[in-house]
């Protein structure tokens, strides 16, 4: 693919991906205020403990085979038919030993009612796994559009699906059967727009070479999802249910805007830098680029979020969730941290830096889980401050290894990246005397965070500072019809 057809479409891969990511967790976010307002905080922690158990698994069906498609120059069918195969076999695998252990997960929890939920969503295993070549082909060729609308339909289905249920008293099977009818309408929808089948044949041999960048990614992706779902492992074996679930809401409302809007970019940013692989310097300049736009929103975006993190949660999913609001504040403090990481992997694996990315995840891991067995000493609040620090501590090792990929100086790295953190305190300090004005939930909400907004925006604006402008130019070029004028506004020399 030529370099200028390469970053156009790139970038109108990122417009769909950030325009179908925004609607499709806005859906789902308007679905899960109807099951927060119908179910209870206790519904949401045994969901919680019957889904960390589905993670801890899920990795090993893939076994990073569909990200080693991406990296590799041209497939061919039959390594594509293989490894559909081989996902195949290993989920169906997978989905039988969760089913028989399903007994044992719920007397780990000393609940009974675990058992059954766990039995009924590890077919989830089988279903993910009809799709998975099928979405490498899509992000390989950077068709965004497809996988967002299948996202987006599968969303709203299987939401609607689960609101009905819970009006018509199914409880916590609301969010199961949702999921469930979610999933299966993905499968048939990503089927019809990829176009893709398998062929009857599979050659163990057509996937070999796949296996040494595949297994590396896929122990990177195995320690992430364990390392994020330990918490919950946790917080599900020491407290109750209703624990679990207020800290569930704290984190998945947190995730809602800085992790799903994150991987709009970080969702292109892996195959575009595999086109790139071999030229540092173009991917340097991209990534620097990308970089202060993800900084300028993900603290901009954490600042909203913490000033208006009470009138939020009580607003839109009742007094119950009150408790979650304490929860909600000290992760956004961790929050900023996820969509750099998800740059920096785009970088190290794009550029077929597997064992390295390996290491440096080795490395976090083994500091996080350091700080979760220190911060649960202290309980839920201790855990989460020192969730706050070690994301920081992960930041700055992952920065060490960028630089010895593309010669990226760290020192410099943390100033322009800690710089916005200046003008999100600024907004902070300045929400909280408005904050002082009125009682009124509404009122509040809009005082608190259009003052935060106005003053990071005259913060960025007037310290000139590269993400504020960079993030500009990329909204007016979305805006613009005329092709001359995107492709001139979008241009990354």
């Amino acid at each position: 693919m030529e370099l200028g057809e390469l970053k156009v479409k790139s970038l109108n891969a990122v417009f769909w991906n950030l325009s179908g990511t925004l609607l499709k967790q806005g859906i789902s976010f308007i679905i899960s205020l109807f099951l927060a307002r119908l179910l209870t905080p206790a519904d949401f922690g045994i969901v919680g403990m019957a889904t960390v158990f589905i993670t801890f698994t899920q990795g090993f069906s893939d076994l990073g085979l569909s990200s080693a498609l991406i990296q590799t120059k041209q497939p061919t069918q039959e390594q594509y038919s293989s490894v559909f195969f081989f996902n195949l076999f290993t989920s169906s695998l997978l989905a039988l030993i969760l089913w028989i252990s399903s007994g044992l997960i719920a007397q780990f929890y000393a609940n009974p009612s675990v058992k059954p939920i766990v039995q009924f969503i590890s077919y989830s295993f089988i279903i993910n796994s009809l799709t998975s070549v099928q979405w490498s082909i899509l992000y390989k060729n950077l068709d965004v559009k497809k996988t967002r609308l299948a996202n987006l339909f599968s969303s709203i289905i299987g939401g609607c699906a689960g609101i009905i249920m819970a009006f018509n008293g199914f409880g916590v099977w609301s969010m199961i059967y949702s999921g469930f009818i979610g999933s299966c309408i993905s499968v048939i929808i990503i089927w019809y727009y990829s176009g893709w089948r398998p062929s009857f044949h599979f050659s163990f041999s057509a996937i070999k070479g796949l296996f040494p960048f595949g297994f590396r990614v896929f122990l990177i992706n195995y320690m992430q999802e364990v390392y994020e779902k330990i918490d919950v492992l946790i917080i599900g074996r020491l407290f109750n249910p209703n624990t679990l679930g207020l800290y569930f809401r704290a984190t998945s409302f947190n995730q809602l805007i800085t992790k799903y809007t994150s991987q709009s970019l970080s969702g292109v940013f892996f195959p575009l830098i595999s086109n790139l692989q071999h030229d540092l310097e173009e991917i340097k300049r991209v990534f620097t680029k990308t970089l202060h736009t993800v900084c300028f929103l993900s603290f901009m975006l954490s600042g909203v979020l913490y000033v208006s993190a009470e009138p939020l949660i009580v607003i839109l999913f009742t007094a119950k969730w009150y408790p979650a609001v304490h929860y909600f504040k000290i992760l956004v403090f961790s929050s900023y941290v996820l969509p750099m990481t998800l740059l920096f992997n785009g970088v190290l694996l794009g550029t077929g830096n597997a064992r390295k990315q390996l290491r440096l995840e080795v490395w976090k891991k083994a500091l996080g889980v350091l700080g979760i067995l220190i911060g649960f000493l202290f309980g839920i609040n201790g855990y989460l401050w020192a969730l706050a620090l070690t994301s920081t501590a992960g930041l700055m090792l992952s920065l060490y290894f960028i630089d010895t990929t593309i010669n990226l100086n760290v020192k410099s790295s943390l100033r322009f990246i800690y710089v916005y953190a200046i003008p999100m305190f600024l907004g902070m300090l300045a929400s909280s005397f408005t904050n002082q004005f009125t009682s009124n939930l509404v009122l509040k909400l809009v005082l608190n965070s259009s003052c935060f907004l106005v003053c990071y925006l005259t913060v960025c604006y007037l310290f000139n500072i590269k993400g504020f402008h960079f993030t500009f130019r990329l909204i007016i070029s979305f805006l613009t019809p005329h092709k001359k004028y995107f492709n001139q506004k979008l241009n990354y020399e």
